[in-house]
């Protein structure tokens, strides 16, 4: 992989022309040799639970960037937050490796294949019966899902889970639907006003503990969400227009962000 000429690349993100690509998914890479932590969690899953905000504020992961940082040679900073398009959390090998073994074994092992595949300059062919076992596996463990009362939405969703853990293939993300949206999912986004009640600060203490965590970042007057904030955020138009012919537009949160900025929620 050879980084792009010119004399400003820090800042410059590079696809790896499919070097690189787990279920589905293409990994990026930074012009300091960081990979893309978001989309190595688009291809786990996508799960809130999977942030990588919360694979970062774990002490086991803090001590071990500490480690690396400390590590000789240490040419580059182990983490680093990138704004824009493909932006998000960029992080070295070794902080991939750990956050895989934290999403789960079989995900591990996916991981460590695919970038020995790329040591050793071997491609690795598309594992067609392994899709299709896990084809036939989804519609079982979809009826599994209705049977103990999970609507459609949620079937789908448990049944994709557990054929992941399963057969290590992420259905869903194949199809490239990587999230399902409830029919009432508006109620269950919220204004920073709101979700700052929750744990006893103010919109504006709300908002900045968002752009701390990387979610959200400041254009000019206004918020814009990140690629890292993307799976918490949904975007509305108000209908209503700035002074300058802009639409306005408002952020509202999943109240699954408290825990990813480490708060506890009152």
């Amino acid at each position: 992989m050879q980084l792009l000429e010119g004399s400003n690349v820090t800042n410059r993100i590079m696809p790896l022309g499919g070097n690189i690509e787990i279920a589905g998914v293409e990994i990026h890479m930074d012009a300091e040799g960081r990979f893309s932590l978001n989309d190595f969690h688009r291809a786990a899953g996508a799960e809130s639970r999977h942030q990588p905000a919360l694979f970062l504020r774990r002490p086991e992961t803090e001590e071990l960037v500490e480690a690396i940082s400390n590590s000789a040679p240490a040419q580059n900073k182990p983490v680093e937050s990138k704004p824009g398009r493909y932006g998000g959390t960029y992080v070295c090998k070794e902080l991939v490796y750990a956050y895989a073994t934290w999403i789960s074994p079989v995900f591990h092992l996916k991981v460590i294949r695919t970038f020995d595949g790329i040591a050793t300059g071997q491609s690795q062919p598309q594992n067609l019966g392994g899709i299709r076992d896990a084809v036939q596996l989804f519609g079982p463990f979809f009826e599994v899902a209705t049977l103990i009362g999970c609507d459609q939405q949620a079937a789908a969703i448990s049944a994709n889970q557990a054929v992941l853990a399963v057969s290590g293939a992420n259905v869903l993300q194949l199809m490239g639907r990587t999230h399902l949206e409830a029919s009432n999912q508006d109620a269950l986004y919220f204004t920073p006003t709101e979700l700052g009640k929750r744990i006893g600060t103010s919109a504006r203490g709300m908002n900045l503990l968002l752009a701390e965590a990387g979610f959200q970042m400041k254009r000019g007057e206004h918020w814009e969400v990140t690629d890292a904030g993307r799976d918490f955020a949904r975007v509305y138009d108000t209908g209503k227009k700035h002074g300058s012919g802009v639409p306005i537009q408002q952020i509202k949160w999943s109240p699954e962000v408290i825990p990813a900025i480490g708060k506890d929620a009152a």
